[in-house]
């Protein structure tokens, strides 16, 4: 009886340390598994941020050249402007020389007239 007391000891504290492995087993995977899944969202978070760059770097980069367009439009459009601007400034240099002219030819024939 006695031999049945310390065998059934020695196995109580067999199956203690066993739990205790097991128990320092599953601690050890449950920080590694933390360990790994916090190593997971760094990467994730990472990637994340990676990608957000280069998305807003190819939309500064379409803004740029969207606006650079713009400008472009905004150039020809003024130049037209001084165009059509210069053409009515002719136009308009081309009436006053024209009344001008018309102006002396009748004072010409008024003159004419008077001293004939």
């Amino acid at each position: 009886k006695k031999n049945f007391e310390e065998n059934r000891k020695t196995d109580l504290n067999l199956v203690k340390e066993r739990d205790q492995q097991t128990e320092l087993q599953l601690n050890k995977f449950q920080i590694q598994q933390k360990t790994f899944f916090e190593q997971f969202e760094e990467n994730l978070f990472f990637e994340f941020k990676k990608k957000q760059i280069e998305l807003m770097n190819s939309l500064n980069s379409t803004i740029i050249k969207q606006l650079q367009n713009y400008i472009l439009k905004l150039d020809n459009f003024k130049e037209l402007i001084e165009i059509q601007f210069l053409k009515l400034n002719d136009d308009n240099n081309d009436k006053i020389q024209n009344r001008n002219q018309n102006f002396n030819e009748i004072d010409d024939k008024q003159f004419k007239i008077l001293f004939n």
